[in-house]
């Protein structure tokens, strides 16, 4: 298949999918949630990342430096370090969003039983 119709079948299936935002993926994608923004802040990464790791790999392959299993048992070993990365820093983000949540809620309670008091 030539290269620009493997991208015009890219676009269209992305077009396809921005068309309907109110049910399946694209649902997810654009709610304004906690499961939408983890989406929406590891997509991109893990896509870029996938990518450039291929590349990388077919280039450590076709210059000779690795053998194909040595090749394949390092990118294997870098696929686990950088998920386990991304996944442990968007775990951080949401404990921070959650203790603020928290925090707000036990001021309005207070703020509340003041009042009530008053």
């Amino acid at each position: 298949m030539a290269i620009h119709t493997s991208i015009s079948f890219l676009l269209l299936n992305a077009g396809i999918l921005c068309l309907r935002t109110d049910g399946g993926l694209m649902a997810l994608l654009t709610a304004n949630n906690a499961g939408g923004q983890t989406l929406r802040r590891l997509l991109l990464p893990i896509l870029s990342l996938l990518l450039l790791e291929n590349w990388t790999e077919l280039e450590v392959g076709r210059a000779g430096w690795l053998s194909a299993g040595a090749a394949k048992s390092l990118f294997m070993g870098l696929d686990a370090l950088i998920f386990g990365g991304l996944i442990w820093a968007n775990a951080a983000r949401l404990q921070r969003a959650d203790a603020k949540r928290e925090l707000v809620e036990e001021t309005l309670r207070e703020s509340q039983e003041t009042t009530q008091t008053n």
